[in-house]
């Protein structure tokens, strides 16, 4: 349809009745009507089916017409275009029956002057477009409502609490099986149903325009969901609500969210505490060695020193001091060096990972009497360095835990690889943990005796650390990814 023309569609068996419908509006000039004719329903269809029609004038009593019923096959054929029913004087009810159908109006055949006609093709026309644009306007707030996932509701002082098919398949009840006391008492959780229910009448006996409250609400499945409602109200002139329409979401993903975080920030916390106390423990550890041994060294080379600017001394007296003194330095140069070396091996860095074990598990043998077998496949290869520096410390910290809890007097190292990752098994053949700290069935520890420091580690690399004790011994594993992200987490067992 343009501005200057309307294409006007008749189908209609008496040609007199069709001739004048024509006439009429082929005599109007604003707008100019185009008109066509078919005399039977099956040829209307056919032409209307071929599209360009902007009202059609459907006469109901045609032989091959089914009556109202007609409507539906036309409604299907072309949705958009009006229909406007021509009947007798004494058909009116069936034209109701064809406006129930979905015909936007009906005229008397013996009333279609030119005035009436225009004025009921015209009327026709706005109020499909009216109902279109409506059609259209409540599928998208349907669609809008379903992606939001809400549950609308409306609150009437009068006819009660209406809700939508999101809020019934939240909590699986149904406008039939519930009144309004079921609505409000059965899903929302017993210790928030006070509360809520007291905030609403007190938001509703006041003066304010909305209402917001979160509780717990039970679904059809029988969980419960946290459910964020808020709402709009509506008063008179008086003050007193009229109407209240609100909507609920359930945020119960959130909540689990938030929490996760929470939870995520609270093992940070502990974490970033035990860290500061391993790392203060290791400076310890390191001051006392220094003291214990270091410093003293160093205490009884500044006395041989000391000796040995005494002028007086006597050759042979000389010698041996400077000779003691030769000594200590020695003694004193191989103790900064195996404190350097457990701090930092230089062997990690240039020969590699099996290199650096196989030294320091022979200096662990020496300075602790506990023999430390390595089981490395000849063909292990090189990996990256932020990897065997991992699996270095984590052997350090692993053996460092036999001597002080095992009793162990033997500690197997296995290394394995494959294309995806490596693994680490560390067992040894002493008392284990204490009972107190292990799962009965299983044995795994329930939290971290001396692996703060190794959990950490594997974490870092996406790796999972796994450590099981019982009368026979303790087994450490760890398992890290050759190709890892720092945003994964570890999956820990006992840390």
């Amino acid at each position: 349809m343009t501005a200057q023309c309307v294409s006007v569609l008749i189908i209609e068996d008496n040609p007199d009745d069709a001739w004048l419908a024509r006439e009429v509006l082929q005599g109007t000039s604003e707008p100019a009507y185009r008109v066509e004719w078919a005399d039977t329903l099956t040829t209307g269809l056919t032409r209307l089916a071929e599209g360009g029609i902007d009202v059609l004038l459907l006469d109901l009593g045609l032989p091959d017409s089914r009556g109202p019923q007609a409507l539906t096959l036309i409604s299907h054929l072309a949705p958009a275009v009006p229909v406007v029913v021509l009947t007798g004087a004494d058909d009116e009810q069936l034209a109701m029956d064809a406006m129930r159908e979905g015909a936007q109006d009906y005229l008397v055949k013996s009333h279609a002057d030119s005035h009436l006609l225009t004025h009921t093709i015209r009327y026709a026309i706005e109020r499909k477009r009216a109902a279109e644009a409506l059609r259209i306007s409540e599928e998208r707030l349907r669609l809008a409502v379903l992606a939001a996932n809400e549950a609308i509701w409306e609150y009437d002082p009068v006819k009660g609490i209406p809700w939508n098919k999101a809020y019934e398949g939240l909590s699986g009840i149904t406008p039939e099986a519930a009144s309004v006391a079921e609505f409000c008492v059965r899903p929302i959780h017993p210790d928030d149903r006070d509360r809520v229910f007291r905030s609403f009448a007190e938001t509703l006996e006041g003066r304010a325009l909305s209402w917001r409250a979160e509780y717990r609400l039970k679904r059809a499945d029988g969980e419960w969901s946290h459910i964020h409602d808020r709402a709009i109200i509506a008063r008179d002139r008086s003050g007193q609500a009229t109407r209240v329409v609100g909507a609920m979401l359930d945020v119960s993903d959130l909540k689990r969210s938030e929490e996760a975080l929470r939870a995520s920030n609270r093992k940070l916390q502990q974490l970033s505490r035990d860290l500061l106390r391993a790392q203060d423990y290791e400076r310890r550890r390191i001051a006392r060695e220094l003291h214990d041994s270091t410093a003293q060294l160093l205490a009884a080379l500044s006395i041989n020193l000391t000796r040995l600017q005494d002028g007086g001394l006597e050759p042979e007296r000389r010698s041996r001091v400077l000779s003691e003194a030769v000594e200590l330095a020695a003694a004193c140069s191989a103790e900064i060096r195996t404190v350097t070396c457990l701090l930092h091996p230089p062997l990690l860095q240039e020969l590699g990972l099996v290199s650096a074990l196989q030294s320091y598990a022979q200096g662990f043998n020496q300075r602790t009497g506990i023999h430390v077998e390595l089981k490395i496949p000849a063909d292990f290869c090189r990996l990256s360095l932020e990897v065997e520096a991992t699996l270095f410390r984590i052997v350090q910290e692993g053996l460092a835990n036999v001597h002080k809890h095992s009793g162990s007097q033997l500690a197997v190292v296995r290394l394995e690889q494959d294309s995806q990752e490596v693994r680490l098994v560390l067992q040894d053949r002493g008392r284990g943990l204490p009972e107190v700290l292990q799962d009965q069935a299983e044995g795994y520890v329930r939290f971290g005796v001396g692996v703060i420091g190794m959990r950490e580690r594997a974490e870092q690399l996406g790796g999972r650390l796994e450590l099981t004790s019982n009368k026979i011994g303790a087994r450490l594993i760890v398992v890290l990814p050759l190709v890892h992200s720092n945003d994964e987490n570890a999956n820990i067992v006992g840390g």
